[in-house]
């Protein structure tokens, strides 16, 4: 048996539901010790590490280990969750909302996207999206967040790296895509995570006349542990004065371990 196992989260899986899939279809694991070392959003997929038997008890290590993402970030809203989990911020129905989504597709085409994806290299402090597992005077953010208790917390910050963003890609996608792809993604995802009520307040904005399509941004990023790349696409949306969220999320590598090498089986 190995001690260090390269598997494949998928979409809308977790990480234990990733471990557990492993464990049905290797029977030699079961009542193995086994733990994931690093998490990925509930829409992410990608590379998870998980340490058998003895090596459980080396988890720290690996979890300050780099991060590689692959990300396509939806130009023109903004979540509450800094990804298509989550609910629209503010009304994108309004007339001045569909001036912004029309303006940063054009944007994006302009290649102002690029520039100021640039902008996040370097270390800096970030602080934790209200939908995250942090806890604050023994909370977690996301259980302050869904009741409605977050504008009075003090969110913290850690310091973070972007080591390097690359192969940058622009172009335009339509409503119904749009539409489509975000109900498949959110309707994959288990657990409580408000599903019924994205999908509708997705399907009513995606329904409407705003603007002909959006904005795609795909770009790859090199990252030091405890990056949230949900906040990175949130800042960039607020750079470019029109809003961002994650659209699809894919971990590529951790430390020197890659994709390529994850358990097919």
């Amino acid at each position: 048996m190995n001690e260090i196992l390269l598997l494949n989260k998928q979409v809308g899986e977790t990480p234990l539901a990733c471990m557990e899939r492993f464990r049905d279809t290797h029977p030699e694991y079961q009542g193995v010790k086994m733990t994931y070392a690093g998490r990925l959003d509930p829409i992410a997929s990608g590379l998870l590490i998980v340490l058998t038997g003895d090596k459980v008890h080396e988890k720290e290590a690996y979890l300050g280990l780099p991060k590689t993402y692959e990300c396509t970030a939806l130009l023109g809203v903004a979540t509450d969750t800094y990804d298509v989990l989550g609910i629209p911020v503010g009304d994108p129905l309004l007339e001045e909302e569909r001036v912004q989504v029309e303006t940063c597709a054009k944007q994006a085409a302009g290649g102002r996207v690029r520039l100021e994806l640039e902008t996040f290299i370097g270390t800096f402090q970030q602080a934790y999206p209200p939908y995250s597992s942090k806890t604050v005077d023994g909370k977690q953010l996301h259980q302050i967040a869904r009741s409605g208790d977050i504008e009075g917390v003090e969110i913290p910050s850690r310091l973070v790296t972007v080591y390097e963003v690359g192969e940058v890609e622009v172009r335009r996608i339509s409503r119904s895509e749009i539409r489509r792809q975000i109900t498949d993604t959110v309707s994959r995802v288990t657990g409580d995570f408000r599903q019924d009520e994205i999908i509708n307040v997705w399907d009513r904005l995606l329904q409407e006349e705003v603007g002909e399509d959006y904005g795609l941004v795909s770009f790859t990023i090199a990252v030091s542990s405890g990056t949230y790349i949900r906040s990175i696409v949130n800042s960039l949306g607020e750079k470019i004065g029109s809003g961002a969220c994650i659209l699809k999320l894919h971990r590529t590598k951790v430390g020197d371990f890659k994709e390529t090498n994850v358990d097919k089986s």
